[in-house]
Parts: structure tokens; C-alpha cells; sequence
């Protein structure tokens, strides 16, 4: 990912790796797939100190809330809100 953070395309990270890994050690179509990945979890730690800050004003907010205030997936609220473990209270 230093390269992605470089301004490298995915043709030039490719020829670098295989230059010094030896040929046909990866593709451009790999690169491709793995800085999509890395890029695809970025939003995710830039937003959450904001989803935690939400939660702080307002208990009762829902995912789908969040989801909308911060225009982001909600699968990725759903798995920030698990990992930092909030749950339901179901308890009456």
C-alpha cells in the first residue's frame, strides 16, 4: 500500500514488485483487487470516531440512522457497532 499512498498505478506497482520478486510473481488484475480492498476499509476508521460520537449524543439512534447521516454502507455500521460490542438490550 505504499505505492497506492506514492500515486503508483496498479501496471507500475506490478512491474516494481515483479522487478524485485522475480517475474510473473503478480499481476496488475491482483494489485488491482487487493487496493481495492485496502481502499474499502479506509472509510471505515475515518468513521468511526464519528459513529461513536453519534451514539454518545443519542442512545436510542438507529444503524440505519447512522448509515444515512454519514452516507456509508450499513453493513459497516453493523460491524463497527459488533466489534465494539453495542448491543440490544432486550431486557424489560
Amino acid at each position: 500500500m505504499f505505492f497506492l499512498d506514492k500515486g503508483k498505478n496498479e501496471s507500475q506497482v506490478a512491474e516494481i514488485v515483479n522487478g524485485v520478486h522475480g517475474s510473473n510473481t503478480i499481476t496488475a488484475n491482483y494489485v488491482q483487487f487487493w487496493f481495492r480492498r485496502f481502499l474499502s476499509g479506509m472509510p471505515v476508521v475515518k468513521n468511526v470516531d464519528r459513529i461513536t460520537e453519534i451514539i454518545k449524543v443519542d442512545w436510542h439512534v438507529s444503524s440505519r440512522s447512522i448509515t444515512q447521516e454519514l452516507n456509508i454502507d450499513h453493513k459497516t455500521v453493523l460491524n463497527y457497532l459488533h466489534k465494539a460490542e453495542f448491543r440490544k438490550n432486550l431486557d424489560a
